[in-house]
């Protein structure tokens, strides 16, 4: 073959391939001109080393005769023994009769089919083993030496293309994935944020929750207004899972975490090169909350300056992006949340009236804990049952006495405190009857985990499983029959909170 025809050919290959990302569709395209082109075989493959298991498999099946013995997926690379050389030596291999290499493993299924010559080309990418591509022949043509030499100068292009078909069906795959987590965890966070999730018995929160009902289909704005802890970013989550928009996002911004100098970038987006450190583009969370909720957390403490911004957005339903001049459309509800006085900072200059008739369409005001102390018994119970789930523990039982002294505090931070208090009482009093005795202690700060006052799930975690292993002098199948959990998974606890267990080496 000339060098003008090869070149041609090369060409003809890669343009044939090169759109080709479903590998099936690749791999017919591939065999079809490789067998009119270039070698008239009788059987064609192309193998993917997997590094992890030191297996090869199948790119797709293998072409021209089939052999059963061999035509497997998962082949340990030790029984794949033409792949395994070319792999290992990073080298072709050009076979003139088979039956001088049957000792190798792979080769009397093919002597048996009558196959008596093959050509094996190692498939290399950025110097490493991609896998193979194999030829084989019932009577060797007399040019084999000819169509190696080409076929070693296309695997390097192959070894390319093939590669990106491989990256292109992870990222497929990722994509798949992600798309259906994201179903299963929109689900799944609807089933958390329903109605019936927000316990009470009282009759504050029943009229609250009735007129909830009343205005969540309504794409309307809706003020939210209470302390801190009550629960306001839970009925706006009700809010929008309960209303036309639940399968569009719910987007939150909570306006004191965010710097000022960042506050416009993080509502509106950016382009590249907008400004200084602008590296890449970025989309703003309004435009991520179209078609959805968009919830702005503690709105009293949004920038005076950028609120003009967001009447504007409000009237118009538009956006642009710092650094672009297009103009994007947008349609979400709003729902904002405060425990300011927004009215006093009106009269401060600090907030603007015609923001603030605009997102206070419907106003909820949700009171405070010790407002509604009957909700106090059901909350107990629930987030009992609840944290005693993640701790993987029995939950304690409360005595009226205990009940009746959680309800005379004031919980200034109202069910936020009380889900961390009983956390709390679960780790010490698992499975245990709790009295008014034993929540008086730790209200007194005398517990010894409870020194810092604030504790992540983690440490709640690590105190629980250590205060278990110190009452069975750490014998971990005690500890582990207790914890109602199999020994291998308390073992796994342990290593991961870093317990250490004076009794071991």
């Amino acid at each position: 073959m000339e060098i003008e025809s090869k070149n041609k050919l090369l060409l003809e290959l890669n343009n044939a391939l090169i759109s080709k990302y479903d590998p099936k569709v690749f791999s017919n395209t591939l065999a079809e001109i490789i067998k009119t082109k270039v070698a008239h075989y009788d059987r064609f493959s192309i193998t993917i080393l997997d590094p992890e298991d030191t297996c090869v498999n199948y790119f797709n099946s293998p072409y021209g005769i089939e052999i059963p013995e061999i035509d497997q997926n998962k082949r340990n690379l030790m029984q794949a023994s033409l792949s395994q050389y070319v792999i290992k030596n990073k080298r072709p291999l050009i076979i003139y009769d088979l039956l001088k290499y049957s000792n190798w493993p792979s080769v009397p299924p093919m002597i048996k089919k009558g196959l008596k010559s093959a050509i094996s080309i190692p498939l290399i990418h950025r110097e490493a083993p991609l896998g193979s591509m194999h030829i084989y022949f019932k009577n060797a043509p007399s040019n084999i030496d000819e169509i190696s030499n080409f076929l070693v100068v296309f695997s390097k292009q192959l070894a390319l293309l093939i590669d990106n078909i491989i990256i292109h069906a992870k990222d497929q795959e990722k994509i798949d994935f992600l798309s259906k987590q994201n179903i299963y965890l929109q689900n799944k966070e609807q089933q958390m944020y329903k109605m019936n999730k927000f316990y009470f018995t009282s009759k504050k929160m029943r009229d609250i929750l009735n007129f909830v009902n009343k205005i969540a289909i309504l794409d309307v704005p809706v003020l939210i207004t209470g302390e801190t802890g009550t629960g306001k970013d839970f009925l706006a989550r009700i809010i929008h899972y309960d209303s036309l928009r639940k399968n569009g996002m719910f987007v939150k911004i909570s306006c004191p975490a965010i710097p000022q100098n960042l506050f416009e970038s993080e509502l509106f987006g950016h382009n590249k090169g907008a400004f200084t450190n602008a590296t890449s583009q970025k989309v703003g969370q309004i435009e991520l909350a179209n078609n959805g909720t968009l919830f702005f957390d503690e709105i009293g403490d949004m920038p005076f300056t950028l609120q003009s911004k967001l009447l504007e957005v409000l009237q118009e339903k538009i956006i642009h992006r710092i650094g672009d001049n297009r103009t994007i459309r947008v349609n979400f509800r709003l729902i904002s949340a405060t425990n300011s006085d927004l009215e006093e900072k009106i009269r401060r200059n600090e907030f603007r009236s015609d923001l603030y008739y605009r997102i206070n369409v419907f106003n909820i005001n949700i009171p405070p804990l010790r407002e509604r102390i009957e909700d106090i018994p059901i909350l107990v119970d629930n987030i009992s049952l609840e944290y005693s789930k993640i701790f993987n523990c029995k939950p304690p039982k409360f005595t009226e006495s205990a009940i009746k002294l959680l309800q005379e505090y004031n919980w200034p931070g109202n069910i936020r405190e009380l889900e961390s208090f009983i956390s709390k009482v679960i780790v010490i009093h698992s499975g245990n009857k709790v009295s008014s005795n034993e929540i008086k202690s730790l209200f007194s700060n005398n517990d010894k985990f409870f020194e810092k006052g604030n504790i992540t799930l983690k440490e709640l975690e690590k105190n629980y499983l250590l205060d278990i292993l110190q009452k069975n002098n750490y014998n971990i199948s005690k500890s582990a029959k207790i914890l109602n959990i199999p020994r291998t998974t308390l073992q796994y606890k342990i290593n991961k909170h870093k317990i250490f267990l004076p009794n071991q080496n």
